[in-house]
């Protein structure tokens, strides 16, 4: 969600923290075989938020790749800066 300043500029979206038990249930639904994207969508939350909580559960790095790709996000190589 968005907030409009007075000058009806969009600001940074208001940030959502998931409790201990949202990150539970969000781990046992990507267990189960949800994607990310609609992870977010039912958290309410940034697809990357949960990417950081299912690498803090040991999610292997290769299948956050292929859940980021699958989201539609842009992945870079290591070290490089991405080109736009």
């Amino acid at each position: 969600m968005h907030r409009v300043d007075l000058w009806g500029r969009l600001s940074n979206p208001v940030q959502r923290r998931l409790t201990d038990t949202d990150i539970d249930d969000l781990a046992a639904r990507y267990q189960a075989g949800a994607t990310i994207e609609t992870l977010a969508r039912k958290f309410g939350v940034h697809h990357t938020t949960d990417m950081d909580h299912l690498k803090r559960l040991d999610v292997a790095p290769s299948t956050l790749t292929r859940e980021l790709r699958l989201a539609g996000v842009r992945i870079r190589r290591r070290g490089r800066p991405a080109s736009g």
